[in-house]
């Protein structure tokens, strides 16, 4: 019985010795039950990448590259600053046309401060850019064009038909010189073929391939002449919008409505001043700034016999018609263009030939027939042709652009037209 007990007491004491002592071998059997370290995992696994690299050797390249960027920056605002102090030096970059604009735009102030110094009618006014330059409405040539430009400038200022025109002039040597429409074409004189010949003292475009075109607002006019005051006059190289009669009044030789062919009680005059007028932006053939660079002129409105051989206006100009704004050919103007030695007399077929004026149309000038106060000469289909003044005509009008139009590009082709300023 004791022995027994004896032997289960033993049985006991070494379950509870096992349970007690945890470095027992049987408890290194079954190893140590292993913790989970959350935060030691975190630092662990965030700083590897699917590259490989770590958080520590990312951080690295994050300052290198932020390095990198910041000497580029630094790079460009050092160029940056050189480029401005360049600049500073060699002057800002201003086209030739815009210093024209510039000077312009200062002579009219400096003309707004000092009334007295304007120009009277048909005087003009120099101003030069040094005195715009001293009297501070500009700065001096080499600010807009560069130390080196060695350009002089001036503004001439004339008073035409009541306004100030501010034409401005650029010498730049043979960089650029601002160049006067009159100067340019009589660069090239001719004395046989095609081309603007020298007649008394006018210069007169002859033949049929000229290069003679210009652009004025929307049009396309052609030059007819230049005078001794070296303004220039064009013809519209079309025809205006619409036919009209030249003259349609009641004839009391006739007894009826035949017209009379004086130019200057005329239709035709009423209605070639009504175009000059028009405002309306699509019909009118000259805006306001167009006119700007007009002149009036002597109209030549006297009459000429049948069969004349007159083609330098004495006929036509023994009546004027002064200071006109706009008006038409006369038969000399239009005869004389042509070259073919055929044409003698106003009648001649033959001067439609080699004549850049000789068109398809039936079109007005100005002119009469003498000792018939119903007759009228026209341009019928190239040829000088007689009518009753009462025959609707296609219209071609006259202008005269004065002598400070400047050219601002252009080679005087139908496809380069010279173009004014």
């Amino acid at each position: 019985m004791d022995n027994n007990i004896d032997e289960e007491e033993k049985v006991e004491d070494e379950i509870n010795n096992k349970e007690e002592n945890p470095d027992d071998k049987e408890n290194d059997s079954f190893g140590e039950e292993e913790t989970f370290d959350e935060d030691s995992y975190q630092e662990e696994t965030e700083g590897d990448s699917k590259f490989g690299f770590s958080m520590g050797s990312n951080k690295d390249l994050i300052r290198k590259l932020g390095l990198i960027m910041g000497a580029i920056i630094g790079i460009f605002i050092v160029v940056g600053l050189i480029m401005g102090l360049i600049s500073l030096f060699k002057g800002k970059d201003y086209t030739y046309e815009e210093v024209e604009d510039i000077m312009k735009d200062a002579a009219v102030e400096y003309f707004k401060d000092h009334k007295k110094s304007r120009p009277t009618a048909k005087q003009m006014v120099e101003i030069t850019d040094s005195t715009l330059v001293k009297h501070e409405y500009m700065d001096s040539l080499d600010e807009y064009l560069g130390e080196d430009s060695s350009c002089t400038g001036k503004v001439n200022v004339r008073k035409i038909d009541g306004k100030y025109i501010y034409t401005p002039y650029l010498n730049c040597g043979s960089d650029y010189n601002s160049t006067e429409l009159s100067t340019k074409l009589k660069e090239k004189i001719v004395t046989e073929g095609e081309g603007l010949y020298s007649v008394g003292d006018s210069y007169i475009y002859r033949g049929e391939k000229l290069r003679n075109y210009v652009k004025l607002g929307k049009k396309l006019w052609r030059v007819v002449k230049i005078n001794s005051d070296n303004e220039v006059m064009l013809v519209l190289d079309s025809y205006y919008d619409e036919s009209n009669v030249w003259d349609d009044r009641y004839n009391v030789k006739e007894e009826y409505n035949a017209g009379v062919n004086n130019y200057k009680l005329s239709r035709m005059r009423e209605y070639l001043n009504t175009v000059y007028k028009d405002k309306d932006p699509d019909s009118r053939i000259l805006s306001a700034k167009d006119k700007a660079k007009l002149t009036n002129f002597d109209l030549c409105i006297g009459k000429r016999h049948k069969q004349s051989t007159d083609k330098k206006n004495t006929e036509e100009c023994k009546e004027v018609l002064s200071d006109q704004k706009i008006g038409l050919l006369t038969v000399s103007d239009y005869i004389f263009v042509s070259l073919d030695p055929n044409c003698k007399r106003d009648l001649d077929e033959a001067c439609q030939n080699y004549n850049y004026l000789a068109t398809d149309k039936d079109w007005a000038v100005t002119t009469g027939v003498i000792n018939d106060n119903t007759k009228i000469f026209l341009i019928k289909n190239g040829i000088v042709d007689i009518s009753e003044a009462m025959e609707y005509l296609e219209v071609r009008p006259v202008v005269m652009l004065n002598n400070m139009a400047m050219i601002k590009k252009g080679k005087g082709t139908r496809s380069k037209p010279y173009v004014i300023k």
